[in-house]
């Protein structure tokens, strides 16, 4: 039971240290906010004066904390766009390459195409013919079962 109640409790932490580094103008305000509640649960100008400096501190750290959370946000978007442009480049070197390998392929098979039309053109003229009619074979059984 303490373990998951533990566990909650940093989930709940690493949802504040988010909000905070992700609106850092806003957790600014917060801090000034809390500041003012402060002095006004005061009485007499000593104690008011603390609770300003109190906020005044608050504003400071959050200010910081923003400023840090900036940093390293400008930092890893610069590592993700440097991994971005690398995976880019070998993505285009891939294609460039299979683009090159397939023009090959078509190269040979057309030129195979060419010499045994050449060599043998009633192979040729037989193979087209077998290819026609199994596809109107095809064609008319499907008409025929669709009544």
């Amino acid at each position: 039971m303490e373990n998951i109640i533990g566990v909650k409790m940093k989930r709940f932490g690493r949802g504040c240290s988010g909000a905070v580094r992700g609106n850092p103008f806003l957790a600014t305000l917060v801090g000034i906010g809390i500041g003012w509640l402060m002095a006004g649960g005061f009485n007499g100008s000593a104690r008011m004066e603390a609770g300003w400096r109190k906020a005044g501190e608050t504003a400071g750290q959050a200010k910081e904390a923003a400023a840090t959370a900036g940093e390293k946000a400008g930092g890893v978007a610069g590592r993700t766009r440097e991994q971005i442009m690398d995976l880019s480049g070998r993505a285009l070197k891939y294609a460039r390459t299979f683009g090159e390998k397939a023009q090959e392929q078509v190269s040979r098979a057309g030129s195979g195409l060419k010499h045994m039309a050449e060599e043998k053109p009633g192979v040729v003229v037989g193979t087209a013919i077998a290819i026609a009619a199994a596809v109107g074979l095809g064609y008319w059984g499907i008409q025929k079962s669709r009544g």
